[in-house]
């Protein structure tokens, strides 16, 4: 199956709605309600709209997990307040220095520099007092997020040289982008001391390397129009990626390879889910 059919798509927006519909009321009874109006509102505009995949990906592992739904969507909160908080951080002048993301100017070009810091601390907060219920989850989160998973990964994206390419892409989509989707996909698994949890982590990794490597082809492919955000910056910054280490039809051959990896594991790990099964050529197939 190398194709997204048109009932997924409904399935995935059906989902993200139903998220949509109850995150803001979550976050409302959370330290949020009681922080200054302008840091409220940062945060919000980094969090409102957003793709929802780590957090779909949450919920629907949870399903699998057989854990409770309130809990599993503290967790679907949980991971999309890290994301935001990488996004904000990501896009300051003493990173990536962008100014646009998902079609609007960054958290520092709305708010300036000192409050979109904050807000990046304050969601990195909020998403352990969304996970602090359970132990196992709350540890997983922190590592995924942390110094040999998302943080680790943005500072070597940073520095963006080594004597082993290759080498350096794969530490770099593990870590940036693949400890915190492996996080969502079995957060719910670890909750529940669930057996098979290192085998969906892994799962949850290597869909997390994929969403990079589409991420790295459609920086080189696609326009800022159809991104959100600024295109070629990778080129423009001499980044480390699927495209610069094996040039982009390669880069394009080894991403349907993952894919399709990923797509017959799910088969196994997620009782022939169609949901998990699809979700890589989603993920593969997507424009922004």
């Amino acid at each position: 199956m190398n194709f997204i059919p048109s009932d997924f798509s409904k399935q995935l927006t059906i989902l993200k709605q139903n998220f949509e519909s109850q995150f803001r009321d979550i976050l409302n009874q959370t330290s949020l309600a009681k922080s200054p109006p302008l840091l409220k509102e940062a945060i919000e505009y980094s969090l409102f709209p957003g793709k929802r995949v780590r957090a779909i990906l949450a919920l629907k592992s949870a399903d699998h997990a057989k854990l409770a739904k309130d809990k599993a969507f503290k967790m679907a909160a949980a991971v999309e307040c890290i994301h935001a908080y990488s996004l904000i951080h990501d896009d300051l002048p003493a990173m990536d220095n962008d100014t646009l993301r998902r079609g609007k100017p960054t958290s520092h070009i709305r708010f300036g520099e000192a409050t979109a810091i904050l807000a990046g601390d304050a969601l990195q907060a909020l998403a352990f007092e969304f996970v602090a219920f359970n132990s196992n989850a709350c540890k997983m989160l922190a590592v995924a997020s942390g110094a040999s998973g998302l943080v680790g990964g943005q500072l070597l994206d940073m520095q963006g040289s080594a004597q082993d390419p290759a080498w350096l892409l794969k530490e770099i989509e593990q870590k940036k982008t693949g400890a915190l989707m492996a996080a969502a996909v079995a957060m719910p698994f670890a909750a529940e001391s669930h057996e098979l949890t290192q085998q969906v982590y892994e799962w949850g990794e290597n869909l997390g390397v994929l969403f990079q490597m589409a991420d790295d082809i459609l920086d080189e492919t696609a326009s800022t129009e159809d991104l959100g955000k600024s295109a070629g910056k990778d080129k423009e910054q001499n980044k480390i990626t699927v495209i610069s280490v094996y040039g982009l039809n390669a880069a394009k051959e080894k991403a349907e390879n993952v894919a399709e990896s990923l797509s017959q594991q799910a088969k196994t790990l997620f009782a022939d889910d169609l949901f998990f099964v699809q979700i890589p050529y989603f993920i593969l197939r997507r424009q922004q």
